[in-house]
């Protein structure tokens, strides 16, 4: 990885803010340190939005060189596969839409409400 970062020093590859400031967060970022394969492309395209993609310069130094089967990688750098959803599958599996009166908050049981901060 040095070669794509030549002036960082240990101190900052050791740190983890300088990990997240610089972490790879496109196809072209990846592109630079790694041969992506088509699903990948096509994985990474259509979960824009969906799944953010941000892979730390360490961690893609323990991937770089590795095929597309590679366990690490498997966990950072999506596949097509990822994009199906089985009959099983739900969109609400509880069923919070139903006790939902506006976005952001489930009404569910008469005294207690829950709060939802994060909108995925």
């Amino acid at each position: 990885m040095h070669r794509y970062f030549p002036l960082t020093t240990i101190e900052s590859w050791n740190d983890w803010k300088w990990q997240l400031r610089n972490a790879f967060t496109s196809i072209d970022d990846l592109k630079k340190i790694m041969k992506l394969t088509e699903k990948e492309i096509m994985a990474i395209n259509n979960l824009k939005g969906r799944l953010p993609l941000r892979i730390t310069p360490y961690f893609a130094s323990l991937i770089y060189d590795t095929k597309p089967s590679h366990p690490l990688r498997r966990n950072v750098v999506p596949v097509v596969e990822e994009l199906l959803e089985s009959s099983s599958e739900q969109s609400d599996p509880l069923h919070e839409k139903s006790f939902s009166p506006v976005k952001g908050i489930v009404h569910r049981y008469p005294d207690r409400v829950l709060f939802t901060v994060t909108q995925v």
